[in-house]
């Protein structure tokens, strides 16, 4: 199977770049009305005010007390997912040798890894990149997420290689990292993905898309 999203994730740090341009645009253009502040006609100190008829004749407006009037009408934040929020979520850590045995037996026998097996993964790799950048830069956590450039998913695939290897954890902006796997998911669904897609696929990733490895320095 030829890998199809080539050309969309090639194009995603163009599209990015263009609309992040255009919105300077906007903000600096000027609107179809923008003439200039219109001062308000002064009132004749002569007339008195005359009101709309209504149930209070009070000119005065009442206002009603805010949320900052009030502490406890303060809205509660909504619910995100625990992974996008914390640097690291407890229980982050290396995996034991019994574990680690586990997942190279899985993916030299061919065989896809398991969801625990895959979530173990996924909090060893955070843990790796706190421990080795000393906690400097970038970390895991609502900012930023580690992306495997071979998904966990297709490990198997690479018996060669373990999944937390350094070459295969790429820590992107969440945004990317999210525009990254809606792409990737509507090209999985179509049908069989092989090695070959992967290996294109991870190239043009590290092209294409916004991130760093645990080797390169903190700017």
């Amino acid at each position: 199977m030829t890998f199809r999203s080539v050309d969309e994730l090639q194009g995603y740090k163009n599209r990015k770049a263009f609309e992040k341009r255009k919105e300077e645009e906007q903000r600096k253009a000027p609107g179809p009305d923008d003439k200039g502040p219109v001062d308000a006609p002064s009132p004749d100190p002569n007339k008195r005010p005359v009101y709309a008829p209504g149930p209070d004749p009070d000119p005065q407006a009442k206002i009603a007390p805010g949320p900052d009037a009030d502490p406890s009408t303060k809205e509660a934040p909504g619910q995100v997912d625990p992974e996008e929020t914390i640097e690291a979520m407890p229980g982050d850590r290396p995996l034991t040798d019994t574990e680690k045995a586990g997942v190279l037996k899985s993916i030299k026998a061919g065989k896809p890894l398991t969801k625990d097996q895959k979530d173990l993964l996924r909090g060893e790799a955070r843990w790796m990149w706190k421990n080795n950048s000393g906690g400097k830069g970038p970390q895991p956590g609502a900012k930023h997420q580690i992306h495997h450039l071979i998904p966990l998913q297709f490990a198997h695939l690479f018996p060669e290689l373990y999944p937390n290897a350094p070459l295969n954890l790429y820590l992107m902006p969440t945004q990317a990292h999210i525009d990254l796997h809606i792409m990737l998911n509507k090209e999985y669904a179509k049908g069989k993905i092989t090695k070959k897609d992967l290996d294109e696929q991870r190239s043009i990733i590290i092209k294409s898309f916004p991130g760093k490895f645990m080797w390169d320095k903190v700017k």
